[in-house]
């Protein structure tokens, strides 16, 4: 009985760190061009929390910055510098 205890701590283990990544989402330290300063930034967590935060004020449902249009994230860039 004991190996089976064991097995299914292994198991839900892994499952709180496989849901951990991939809650984070664009977080992963990926670089994104940001228009108004012409050069890259670190997606990281808090620019995820602040991408977050624009989403919400916007009333626009969670996309992945990567895969919305152009015209948003000009929007968001726009946002997020004022």
């Amino acid at each position: 009985m004991r190996l089976n205890d064991g097995m299914i701590a292994l198991a839900l283990s892994a499952t709180v760190l496989a849901s951990a990544s991939a809650m984070t989402g664009c977080a992963s330290g990926e670089r994104v061009y940001d228009p108004y300063r012409q050069d890259y930034r670190q997606w990281n967590r808090g620019e995820n929390r602040l991408y977050q935060e624009w989403e919400a004020g916007t009333h626009r449902n969670h996309m992945d910055f990567r895969r919305r249009s152009a015209t948003d994230q000009q929007a968001y860039w726009a946002w997020r510098h004022r």
